[in-house]
């Protein structure tokens, strides 16, 4: 995520560093951001940023939790009580987190996201958002 850039700046800088001294031997880290899902944030608390070290299970996605586990925190996951899916960080953090976690899995633009779930209340959305994280993390640990 985002939060990482400082990192991947530093390993820029000791590949630099390395390549003038040895010739170029490494390969120098290309920085990528996502344009969505860049900073996932805690399921519980949507103004602080998520993290495996925190000490309430349920704020976190493992990869390596169980995939009912992982859609059960996703459907408790807080959000506000108005039931709108719109993308909005200022007012809607959960909600917002959410959808960019829901953008980052499967691809779809928020604005497509926001259109889809019109009308639809949290319920639908964060069953739809369980099952591909469930899909995902299925894969994933297949793979893994």
């Amino acid at each position: 995520g985002d939060d990482q850039k400082q990192h991947i700046e530093l390993t820029r800088n000791l590949v630099d560093r390395f390549n003038s001294r040895y010739n170029d031997v490494l390969v120098k880290p290309e920085i990528r951001m996502p344009k969505v899902g860049g900073r996932v944030m805690s399921l519980q608390d949507p103004t602080r940023k998520m993290s495996k070290s925190d000490d309430n299970a349920k704020n976190f996605i493992s990869l390596l939790d169980e995939p009912n586990v992982a859609a059960k925190k996703i459907k408790s996951a807080v959000t506000d009580s108005d039931g709108i899916i719109k993308f909005d960080r200022d007012n809607k953090p959960g909600i917002t987190n959410l959808i960019s976690i829901y953008a980052g899995l499967t691809d779809m633009p928020i604005k497509d996201i926001e259109v889809k779930y019109e009308g639809e209340g949290y319920g639908k959305f964060k069953g739809d958002l369980a099952e591909i994280v469930k899909a995902f993390l299925v894969e994933f640990q297949e793979k893994y």
